[in-house]
């Protein structure tokens, strides 16, 4: 009964250890557009991915990018990774195209009023706007200080706020420029 007992025990550690390593991925951030398809990234270039509500969840890596937010609106989502890139997908299961804003810096936030226009923030004071739905990035940064900014968002598509380290707010009634 004790060699029973024992071996039921190193069988539930052995199940413990693998889930606590399976989910120990570092998610940063999760969104849905619809409440069915929900996607949520991490570090290391994990995407977890449901189709169902969250009912089952898969799972792959694109790159060894850390993903600090995603994004989604309609059919489309937005990754926000290391190095300036941009990542596309859709909200169902498909390719991931990677684009860069032209600088390598941290992007901590992004943020679609449209699936056009979008804004980004991260490290450095760096904010971006595109009006092609991600393709091209350009810098709207005037005025803004080069601390880490660490989330935007916007009620349309002139007026938005960011905030970043230090209590930092800025905002913008004229869509950052």
């Amino acid at each position: 009964m004790k060699k029973l007992l024992f071996c039921f025990f190193l069988f539930a550690l052995l199940i413990l250890t693998s889930v606590r390593q399976i989910y120990s991925q570092g998610l940063n951030s999760i969104h849905t557009p619809d409440g069915v398809n929900i996607i949520a990234v991490g570090d290391g270039g994990k995407i977890y991915r449901s189709t169902n509500s969250g009912g089952i969840w898969s799972s792959y890596t694109v790159n060894s990018d850390n993903f600090k937010s995603v994004f989604s609106l309609g059919n489309d989502v937005w990754i926000a990774g290391d190095n300036g890139n941009v990542y596309k997908t859709s909200k169902t299961i498909s390719p991931v195209l990677t684009y860069n804003v032209g600088a390598s810096f941290t992007i901590n936030s992004i943020y679609f009023y449209s699936s056009g226009i979008g804004y980004l923030c991260g490290s450095g004071g760096n904010v971006y706007k595109t009006i092609n739905g991600g393709t091209n990035w350009t810098p709207v940064n005037t005025g803004i200080s080069g601390v880490r900014l660490n989330s935007i968002s916007f009620i349309d598509d002139l007026n938005g706020v960011v905030v970043g380290d230090g209590g930092t707010v800025f905002m913008t009634d004229n869509g950052g420029s």
